[in-house]
């Protein structure tokens, strides 16, 4: 798609945001290549890797932090994996979480979402306990609740984020 090859190509956000933003520039995001890729998972390799290009991917788009690709990753494990910037790892947790940020007054959940909270509080060991804290601190009392008892997506339902999350991010939970 035209999409992926300005990404490929390292055309820059401008260009990235003009695709994304035309017709049929949200389905173009979510397309998929050979590797089952789509275009955040794209613009996350180390090959063509851009902050400004996957930032404005998430405002476009926000299902795609929440696609699996080809090797069974979602997108925040590319993200860590590849050693992205702090701002690019929280800003993919904040898009996926498994609730509506914007009401405050009680924890709407989000279904389809919350691999990547999931990912971080419980897969890390620790590395990214300041974006635990730091989406923490977005939070009313309501939605922090509901995030410490986030169920595991569909493999084991029974286990809860506070239970499996790893040391400091149990601390961080504590804390709410």
């Amino acid at each position: 798609t035209p999409l992926t090859r300005a990404i490929k190509s390292l055309a820059g956000r401008q260009v990235v945001e003009a695709l994304l933003f035309g017709v049929g520039g949200q389905s173009a995001a979510l397309n998929t290549n050979s590797a089952s890729q789509n275009a955040l998972h794209l613009a996350l390799s180390s090959e063509y890797y851009d902050a400004a290009v996957i930032l404005s991917i998430l405002k476009s788009s926000p299902t795609t932090a929440t696609a699996v690709d080809g090797k069974g990753m979602i997108p925040i494990q590319v993200a860590c994996l590849n050693s992205a910037q702090h701002e690019i790892i929280l800003a993919i947790a904040i898009v996926d979480l498994p609730i509506d940020l914007g009401a405050k007054e009680e924890a709407i959940m989000r279904d389809g979402f919350g691999e990547s909270w999931w990912y971080l509080l419980c897969e890390t060991d620790d590395l990214y306990v300041d974006v635990i804290t730091e989406v923490l601190l977005l939070c009313s009392h309501p939605q922090k609740v509901a995030l410490c008892l986030t169920q595991a997506g569909g493999e084991d339902d029974s286990q809860i984020a506070s239970t499996c999350a790893t040391s400091q991010c149990k601390l961080e939970l504590r804390r709410c």
